[in-house]
């Protein structure tokens, strides 16, 4: 009789081994790894970084783009600082860089002292799963 509850004994573990190692299929092959990462939209991007710099230039603070509905999410030194954009221009991009776009925007503001300027800077935009406008150089 020990003879026999020995043989189960075995059979069991190999059922159990058999079993572990399916599971192990199932997991690795239904992608359990990381989620892949969205990629940010160029025309999305270039549509995100011209309504919320018109937002910038009709007078809007950086709160009012948090406060949104849909926020969004931008690091602009000047604007944070209180210069009042005036005008600006996309002069390069859309290009692709890891899951954001990049885009070049001349700028013409006037700074919360009141002087005059202007200036070229990258921009790092990224349509999902946010909203988000940077600086390229932080």
């Amino acid at each position: 009789m020990n003879r026999i509850i020995a043989v189960q004994s075995h059979s069991h573990r190999s059922w159990l081994s058999i079993f572990a190692f399916l599971v192990s299929l199932v997991v690795l092959s239904t992608g359990c790894g990381p989620a892949a990462v969205p990629v940010s939209d160029e025309k999305e991007a270039e549509r995100l970084l011209r309504e919320t710099f018109d937002q910038w230039k009709s007078g809007a603070s950086l709160e009012d783009m948090r406060k949104r509905s849909k926020p969004i999410f931008v690091t602009e030194d000047l604007w944070r600082k209180g210069s009042v954009l005036s005008d600006f221009r996309i002069v390069a991009g859309p290009e692709k860089s890891g899951t954001n776009i990049r885009l070049q925007v001349d700028l013409k503001y006037k700074s919360s002292q009141g002087k005059e300027g202007q200036r070229k800077i990258w921009y790092l935009v990224t349509t999902v799963p946010a909203l988000t406008i940077s600086r390229e150089d932080g």
